[in-house]
C-alpha cells in the first residue's frame, strides 16, 4: 500500500468502489502518453453551489489539470436531486470513457446502503479516484467540561442539526449510545453556522460538525473557551485501524474515551454499526468513475490525484479556503473503509437504519 493518509485537502471530493485500486474496463486503443490531452472532464456535484463539497470540487477543478498528463479542462456541474441519485444516474448514462466523474459524499453512500428509492446504481463496483475523509467532532457548552458530565446529565443532552436521517445525525446517535450519553436531537437549523450560534445561546448544548465545519466555524470558539471539544469519531487508515483525524490530532476518539473510562459497548450491534459509520466518514467526499472506466484514464487520474495532494499550491489554496489543509487519501488507502461499508450484515444495516430514524423534536 502506498501513503496511508496524505495530509492536505478539505472535505470535498471522493471516488468510491470496491475496485478502488484496480481499473474497471480496458482501454480500447493502444498505450497513450496523455489520454486526457485536449479533453474535457466533467465533475458532477450532486449538491447546490456553495457547500463544502462544491467549494472543494471547484478548487480541485482549478488545480488538478496541471497534474494530469495532457492538461485537460475540468468543468464542475451541479446536478441536485434524490440525495445524489440523479447525478449517479447521469454518470451511468454517460460513455465509459473516464470523462465524467461524480463528487459523492457519505450521505449518498448511506442512502445506497439503506436501499433508498433511486439509489440502485452499482456503487460497490464504482471506481475510486481519491478520497477526502471527514470525521465528526463533538463540541458542547462550557457547562459540560468532559464526557463524564454528559453521561451523568439529568436530562437528555440536546444537540442541534439540520435534518434527521443523514450521516452526521446517525453517527451522533450511535456515538452517544457507545458512550452512554442521553441524547435529544433538535433539527431545523440551516447549517453549522446557525447551529454554532444556537449552542452559544444555549438553545442546544451540543453539536457534531464535520472536520471542515469544525475548522471554519467552531475551532476559534473552542480556543477562546466559549465551547468545549469532547471527542471525535476518528477515521479508518490504510491498515483498517481507527485513528485520529490529522486535522484534529489532539482530540480523542470515541474508542479512546471508552478505553479510558473502562466501559464496553452497550451491545455488539451498536458497536458494529458505529464502526461502519466511522468507515463511512472516511469516505466523506469522493470522486467516482464508472465501473467500466478505461484503465489508462483511471491510472492517470489516480496518479495525478496523489500528486495534487502533495503539492504545496494545493495546501495553500485549501488552507486559505478552510483554515487548514484537510486530509486526503489515495484510492488504495481508502480500500479498507470502502470494503467494510459494502460487506455489512443485514443486522448492522438495520441497526444503522434504526439510528437514522431517531431524533427530532
Amino acid at each position: 500500500m502506498r501513503t496511508k493518509i496524505l495530509a492536505l485537502v478539505a472535505a470535498g471530493v471522493l471516488l468510491l468502489g470496491v475496485g478502488c485500486g484496480r481499473a474497471g474496463g480496458e482501454s480500447s486503443g493502444g498505450p497513450q502518453a496523455a489520454p486526457y490531452e485536449g479533453k474535457r472532464i466533467t465533475v458532477l456535484v450532486p449538491f447546490a453551489p456553495g457547500g463544502a463539497a462544491d467549494v472543494v470540487t471547484r478548487l480541485i477543478a482549478e488545480s488538478w489539470p496541471e497534474h494530469i498528463a495532457g492538461r485537460p479542462t475540468i468543468v464542475v456541474e451541479n446536478l441536485t436531486g434524490g440525495g445524489g441519485a440523479v447525478a449517479m444516474q447521469r454518470l451511468m448514462s454517460r460513455p465509459a470513457d473516464g470523462m465524467t466523474l461524480v463528487a459523492g459524499n457519505a450521505g449518498m453512500i448511506l442512502r445506497h446502503m439503506l436501499g433508498e428509492p433511486g439509489h440502485d446504481y452499482p456503487l460497490p463496483s464504482m471506481q475510486v479516484v481519491g478520497v477526502i475523509p471527514a470525521g465528526l467532532v463533538t463540541v458542547t457548552t462550557p457547562a459540560y467540561p468532559d464526557v463524564d458530565s454528559l453521561v451523568d446529565a439529568r436530562e437528555p443532552v440536546s444537540s442541534g442539526g439540520v435534518a434527521a436521517g443523514g450521516q452526521a445525525p446517525t453517527t451522533e446517535v450511535l456515538a452517544a449510545r457507545m458512550l452512554g450519553i442521553p441524547l435529544r436531537q433538535v433539527f431545523g437549523y440551516e447549517g453549522y453556522g446557525p447551529i454554532a450560534l444556537a449552542v452559544q445561546r444555549g438553545e442546544v448544548v451540543m453539536a457534531s460538525p464535520g472536520d471542515s465545519a469544525y475548522l471554519s466555524t467552531y475551532k476559534d470558539l473552542v480556543e477562546s473557551r466559549a465551547l468545549n471539544v469532547q471527542f471525535q469519531t476518528g477515521l479508518v487508515d490504510a491498515d483498517g485501524k481507527v485513528v485520529r483525524s490529522p486535522v484534529i490530532p489532539d482530540v480523542p476518539t470515541v474508542t479512546e474515551i471508552m478505553q479510558q473510562r473502562g466501559v464496553e459497548p452497550p451491545d455488539q450491534a451498536t458497536a458494529n454499526a458505529f464502526d461502519a459509520m466511522t468507515s463511512l466518514a472516511t469516505l466523506a467526499t469522493a470522486l467516482i468513475a464508472r465501473p467500466d472506466a478505461p484503465k489508462e484514464q483511471l491510472d492517470a487520474l489516480r496518479a495525478s490525484f496523489e500528486e495534487l495532494a502533495e503539492s504545496p499550491q494545493w495546501k495553500e489554496r485549501t488552507t486559505q479556503a478552510f483554515g487548514s489543509p484537510l486530509p486526503m487519501m489515495s484510492a488504495e488507502a481508502a480500500r479498507p473503509a470502502y470494503e467494510k461499508i459494502f460487506n455489512l450484515s443485514n443486522g448492522v444495516v438495520e441497526t444503522i437504519r434504526a439510528a437514522a430514524a431517531e431524533g427530532g423534536s
